[in-house]
């Protein structure tokens, strides 16, 4: 592997980048100055440190030794703020939002800037919403991927919960058996979806092995680079983007706030 010009390394290198994989150990590993032991990783892993010992010291070929950084194999949990919205009662909605401040008297509002406005908006809204739906802090886990999961796996997962709220709401028999039933369908059918998917995956990209494992890799969650930023969007031009609606707005609202009416 040394031999960077020989056809038979070049050839070698071709089938690990096919493959997205990599080849880390980059010194000799046999007494006579060859590389002969390889660690082959994938592209997106690759160990913090490989070291090579000297070779003469218990054989001819040299210790070989990685460093790898840990992967915790768990699904983290994330938490984030949601809000019963199929809860909200909208008669008593509206009350509160007739008898705010953005629906008592439209002449004070009338008076105020563009900014004022927005920041009577904002509170008013918060308060009303806060309410009548507050918000909950929960935490949800991270999943991995499941393209091949579709709508009908979603109707099967839901009539499953459906039986099984009924079975424990009547502890009966017959819908016990009817839940253990529908549980057992519902496996089989993601095992047949999940391994469709896969074989309709791998004979579309049958033909180009990179593509192939590379599409594998994303699929899995694998692809680290995450998504790039557009170059052409700065801090700069967001900012004069939003002063220049703000400027629009102020103005348009003092030509309709100084505009003379002449009677027909």
């Amino acid at each position: 592997m040394n031999d960077a010009a020989d056809q038979h390394v070049r050839r070698f290198n071709d089938i690990l980048e096919s493959f997205d994989l990599t080849q880390t150990v980059n010194k000799a590993t046999h007494r006579n100055g060859n590389t002969l032991d390889l660690v082959i990783m994938r592209c997106d892993c690759p160990p913090a440190d490989c070291v090579v010992q000297p070779p003469n010291i218990i054989s001819d070929h040299g210790l070989v030794t990685c460093r790898f950084s840990s992967a915790s194999l768990a699904n983290k949990l994330y938490s984030h703020s949601i809000r019963p919205w199929k809860r909200l009662d909208r008669s008593a909605f509206t009350a509160s939002l007739r008898s705010s401040a953005l629906c008592n008297d439209v002449s004070v509002l009338q008076q105020m800037s563009v900014d004022e406005l927005f920041d009577v908006y904002d509170n008013t809204m918060r308060q009303i919403v806060d309410q009548h739906v507050p918000a909950r802090t929960v935490r949800t886990r991270h999943r991995r991927l499941s393209p091949w999961f579709d709508g009908e796996c979603r109707a099967s997962r839901r009539r499953s919960r459906l039986l099984e709220r009924r079975y424990r709401r009547t502890l009966r028999a017959d819908d016990r058996l009817a839940w253990i039933r529908h549980v057992r369908a519902m496996h089989a059918l993601y095992e047949q979806k999940q391994a469709q998917y896969w074989s309709d995956r791998i004979a579309a990209n049958s033909g180009n092995s990179k593509k192939l494992w590379r599409s594998m890799s994303s699929v899995l969650s694998r692809d680290r680079s995450g998504i790039q930023a557009s170059p052409d969007l700065t801090a700069d031009k967001l900012a004069k983007f939003f002063h220049r609606e703000s400027c629009s707005i102020t103005r348009r609202h003092r030509q309709l706030t100084t505009a003379v009416v002449h009677p027909l």
